[in-house]
């Protein structure tokens, strides 16, 4: 478990829920005082955010909504998945089988921990079932989008491919302009909207560069168990930052593509049309994209192409490439499902399913119960509380001269005292704004003017003690108030 995201993700929700209401709504306070900054930026979920801080009144004075939104996810990729199936099979147990595999999905369990908010891989299924049913209109892939935006920016680009085959796809079968004008035009539009309205662009926060090709997916990822498979060894891969990009289907997910695979060279039955066409172009641009400009396979990177510089700078505003694997997950994961159910009797479908589901969760069982069961854990500060008290009595913010990027526990002790931060961890903020007041409060301290209501955190000793600054060690952290 990544602790540093898990404490943004609360963090983040608890400044937003003790800000004043702002607009955008999605402003936070006190979190980067004096300047505001969106909820986006510490992933906690916009949606769930802004619903629970106008029911915050009502609501206990320690309240989390991860647990509920995690129930969610899990409840809707169920229900989405059951509705993907039912278009092709209406036999009950079928749908279940199929849906079994769509709920324990490796990379959704692997993310429940890690970056939390995005374990909402229903949005995926809402594509591709909306892809299935062909007919569709601009009003369902704006809610889309609307509720991409509204979780995690992440999911923004995916449904956006998706929204472009289906306007392929009508464009195809009846040669009209309106329509897919419209499904191109209204969802991006809406989207840009929302994000408006919750801030994405208020602070300015610059793109993190870099990491375009440390955190793309490796070619052998959909077969590469890492360290998640109970049977298979894992695969060499390139680089750490790949974990971005891990996609095992799970052994028993792999048996059903090889039935797939089976049947094809006994029975040939295979039709080369539109939708075939189409869900391979779905699936080689996620996979570029997933890929990115560095291709790998294992341990060894194959090719590396050039892309223009302006394609760099605004691809890598989602550098983390290795996540737009998941809709290649996805999208392969039924068409095996789709095939089983139209090559296959009933029964002998039911009876290789439930082998199937019982190989997966015999492959998976130790990642899912080491994963689960290794989270459950009480929170513990390190910090000495009753000297802290002391020190920031009568004092209302807490300002960090250096890094604040392992510091989410002085982050919560500010905000259970009412206290505000300058900095702290977050997915993306206005760093140079950040320094040039860091700056401006040192020019402050070294002139002898340092503020009676702040709590100063170094982050190397100063070069001399200054004049009115009181300046000791505590809990490791170099701390400064003035006599």
């Amino acid at each position: 478990m990544d602790t540093k995201e898990i404490a943004q993700h609360y963090l983040g929700w608890e400044f937003f829920r003790n800000s004043a209401w702002h607009f955008p709504l999605g402003l936070t306070d006190g979190i980067v005082y004096p300047y505001l900054e969106s909820v986006v930026y510490s992933d906690c979920v916009p949606l769930f955010a802004l619903i629970f801080k106008a029911a915050s009144p009502v609501l206990p004075q320690n309240f989390q909504y991860f647990g509920l939104y995690a129930l969610l996810c899990f409840m809707a990729q169920g229900g989405v998945a059951g509705l993907i199936i039912k278009r092709f099979s209406k036999n009950i147990w079928i749908t279940m089988l199929c849906a079994c595999f769509y709920i324990s999905s490796t990379i959704m369990m692997w993310r429940l921990f890690i970056h939390f908010s995005l374990c909402a891989h229903f949005i995926i299924l809402i594509c591709i079932y909306l892809c299935l049913t062909r007919k569709t209109s601009f009003i369902q892939w704006s809610a889309v989008m609307a509720a991409a935006a509204l979780i995690h920016i992440y999911f923004i680009p995916m449904v956006a491919v998706f929204i472009v085959f289906n306007v392929i796809d009508e464009f195809c079968e009846n040669r009209k302009i309106i329509q897919p004008a419209l499904k191109l035009s209204v969802p991006a539009a809406v989207t840009l909207a929302v994000m408006y309205a919750i801030g994405c662009f208020y602070s300015n926060a610059p793109k993190i560069e870099g990491g375009l090709t440390y955190y793309n997916a490796n070619l052998n990822t959909l077969i590469n168990p890492r360290e998640i498979s109970s049977v298979l060894p894992k695969l060499p891969y390139v680089s750490i930052g790949q974990y971005e990009g891990i996609a095992y289907m799970g052994l028993g997910m792999l048996f059903c593509a090889a039935v797939c695979i089976a049947l094809f060279l006994i029975k040939r039955k295979f039709s080369f049309n539109r939708v075939f066409i189409l869900t391979a172009g779905l699936i080689a641009v996620f996979l570029l994209l997933a890929l990115s400009n560095e291709i790998t396979l294992g341990d060894k990177t194959i090719f590396t192409y050039p892309i223009p510089a302006k394609v760099e700078h605004y691809w890598s505003m989602f550098r983390a490439t290795g996540r737009m694997i998941w809709p290649v997950f996805y999208v392969i994961m039924t068409v095996v499902f789709v095939y089983l159910i139209k090559n296959m009797n009933k029964k002998i479908i039911i009876f290789v399913l439930i082998i199937a589901l019982s190989v997966q969760f015999f492959d998976l069982y130790n990642f899912y119960s080491h994963h689960v069961s290794s989270q459950i854990s009480e929170y513990k500060t390190p910090l000495s509380l009753q000297k802290w008290d002391e020190i920031s009595n009568n004092r209302s913010h807490i300002v960090f001269l250096g890094s604040a990027e392992d510091t989410c526990q002085i982050a919560k002790f500010a905000l259970d005292n009412g206290m505000t931060v300058n900095d702290m961890y977050l997915a993306r903020k206005n760093r140079a704004l950040i320094e040039e007041n860091k700056q401006r409060e040192l020019e402050l301290i070294k002139t002898g003017q340092a503020r009676e209501d702040t709590v100063y955190i170094f982050t190397q000793p100063p070069e001399k003690y200054y004049d009115g600054l009181d300046i000791f060690v505590l809990d490791g952290y170099i701390i400064g108030v003035t006599s």
